[in-house]
């Protein structure tokens, strides 16, 4: 740990990746990048990119000890947290515009700078960042549950939940990682926070941000009968989300030209191609949240009610299939459609459908791989969501019919689905 009033001018960051995602050891190659920040202004890159990951640290420890100094640091001299909220968000709009790989989707870029220029900058910003201790995120946490503040959309007054103030930890977070990579501070406060909290969480206790599925496929059918009773267009919404895994931006983003519908019904070929998003505030056609395509296999009843509203509309070749789509009409239609499936007074919402779409195919036998290829999502993204119903031991999947595709078994009563498991 360095003593007050000296910094670091040379920080050495170390990139790999792994020959098999099942071990990490295996090192296919590592890269060290360090970056050198002078005395008079100004920075030097160097880099080394190697097969073994101990050459790597060897450079890392090299270079840090060779451009270490105790340099007399102003206090003062750091930035405040409002310019590089500024900062952040300027090279970030720039990479978006750019299509950088390392871009953020513009919905997320839209909410990040909506949490951090409000309640962020607004009790953070006075402060230099290298003030942002753990203490201080520890403060701002508390003092913003249940603070009131303005909804955008419809111009009143709300409490911030617990939930409502993680997700602007998880901005926060962000922010400061940009912070660390500009040389500003030296580590991430609110890292340090969240493993606080590990800590203190008991072993039967439950994350705020668990997951709700349907719990079975009995449910599934039930909900899937509901929204076709609801209508028509309220039925193939839902049959995007449970039968696909699709995001609400996604289903308002589908176009007519991003289909395959195959010969006929048993044609495994078909499926919806992901290429653009719709999200709640945004504008149609931007990228999709994680800024990648992807096929997504289409199953038998969602194939036919696509190609009954492409039979309604007159067959058209290209244009929206979901048009003016809007997130809290729906939300409304959505609670009627549970209350008929007898669910009582819980709702679900359309993410929670994505999440059932995951969590049976997985119960079901279906791989993590697979599952994260239709979700959009990473692996390891998907093992910390479905952690629960995951397993190191190896289950045979499905018999799959002839024409038949995973989400097909969906459609299937949960005795039916498990009986074709121990086939």
């Amino acid at each position: 740990m360095m003593a007050r009033g000296e910094r670091l001018v040379a920080r050495v960051r170390i990139y790999w990746r792994t020959k098999h995602r099942q071990s990490p050891d295996w090192f296919e190659r590592a890269t060290a990048v360090a970056d050198i920040h002078h005395p008079d202004g100004r920075r030097d890159r160097r880099s080394l990119a190697t097969h073994d990951l101990a050459e790597a640290l060897a450079f890392k420890e090299e270079v840090e000890e060779r451009w270490r100094q105790g340099l007399a640091a102003d206090p003062s001299t750091a930035p405040s947290v409002e310019l590089v909220i500024d900062e952040y968000l300027r090279e970030a709009t720039q990479a978006m515009r750019a299509g950088l790989p390392e871009a953020v989707a513009p919905s997320t870029l839209r909410t990040r700078k909506f949490i951090l220029e409000g309640p962020v900058k607004d009790q953070l910003g006075h402060i230099p960042v290298d003030e942002v201790s753990l203490e201080v995120v520890r403060e701002w946490r508390l003092g913003s549950v249940g603070k009131r503040r303005q909804v955008p959309k419809t111009g009143t007054a709300a409490p911030l939940t617990a939930k409502t103030v993680a997700n602007h930890l998880d901005h926060l977070s962000q922010l400061l990682w940009f912070a660390v990579d500009r040389g500003y501070i030296e580590s991430n406060p609110v890292d340090v926070f969240r493993r606080s909290l590990r800590r203190r969480r008991t072993k039967g206790s439950a994350s705020q941000s668990e997951i709700r599925i349907l719990p079975s496929l009995e449910v599934i059918q039930a909900v899937v009968k509901a929204a076709e009773a609801q209508g028509h267009r309220a039925h193939g919404v839902v049959l995007h989300a449970l039968d696909a895994g699709l995001r609400f931006g996604e289903i308002r983003g589908r176009r007519w030209e991003d289909h395959v519908f195959g010969r006929d019904r048993s044609d495994r070929r078909r499926s919806l191609l992901i290429r653009t998003n719709h999200p709640t505030g945004g504008v149609p056609g931007e990228r999709t949240k994680t800024g990648r395509s992807r096929r997504v296999h289409m199953s038998r009843r969602l194939r036919a009610w696509l190609l009954e509203e492409l039979a309604r509309r007159g067959h058209p070749k290209a244009g929206p299939v979901f048009e003016g789509l809007d997130a809290s009409n729906f939300a409304k239609t959505l609670a009627s459609i549970c209350k008929s499936a007898g669910l009582g007074g819980e709702r679900y919402g359309l993410l929670d459908m994505r999440h059932s779409f995951a969590s049976h195919l997985l119960q079901l036998g279906w791989g993590l791989d697979y599952i994260s290829s239709q979700l959009g999502n990473s692996p390891g993204i998907c093992r910390r969501h479905y952690a629960r119903w995951v397993t190191d031991e190896f289950v045979e999947p499905p018999r799959l019919e002839p024409g038949e595709v995973p989400a097909d078994l969906l459609a299937l009563p949960q005795i039916a689905a498990e009986a074709r498991v121990n086939a």
